[in-house]
């Protein structure tokens, strides 16, 4: 009896060591493999079907982990779409790109955020939903200024800057 196995059990422990730090449930898979690979090699199969046994048993257990995690995923998903559903963000001119996506600041964290089907304008709009790392915008929040059709901050910044320029014209002619 070769000892093999103990190559392939040690193989599995330093995997599994990996796989506590890093959690995604892939490596697990791997493991599980060179487990089965390491009994293989115990049962004294061939190197050949030890291979083979281990990459059956990873890929198993690999499409188990990706059924689990995505039926995991998108409950999750769900739960966290229904907290942002409605909630306001601010689409700045200054922070519109030229795709017509926009970079917005949603509960402390820049997020990039787009219109379906639309280009981005600046404004206030609802969340439709969350597309992974993205904001996907609804309809833009009627403001009276914006019904009216004037952009008041430019106004007020120009009638500021027309009262300031006369404040110190009058100031030099007295």
């Amino acid at each position: 009896m070769t000892m093999l196995y103990i190559a392939w059990f040690i193989a599995a422990l330093l995997i599994i060591i990996v796989e506590m730090n890093v959690m995604t449930f892939y490596l697990m898979a791997v493991a599980l493999g060179a487990i089965a690979g390491g009994l293989g090699a115990y049962f004294e199969l061939t190197l050949s079907n030890q291979f083979m046994l281990a990459g059956v048993v990873t890929i198993v257990a690999a499409c188990f982990s990706f059924w689990l995690r995505r039926k995991f995923k998108s409950h999750m998903d769900k739960q966290n779409n229904e907290l942002d559903r409605g909630q306001r963000v601010v689409v700045k001119a200054d922070k519109i790109r030229e795709d017509g996506t926009a970079d917005v600041t949603y509960r402390g964290t820049d997020w990039r955020a787009y219109k379906e089907n639309a280009v981005l304008t600046p404004g206030i709009y609802f969340i439709v939903r969350v597309d992974g790392t993205q904001l996907v915008l609804g309809d833009k929040i009627p403001t009276p200024d914006h019904d009216a059709g004037t952009d008041t901050a430019a106004e007020n910044t120009t009638a500021t800057a027309a009262h300031s320029k006369a404040n110190a014209q009058d100031s030099e002619g007295k």
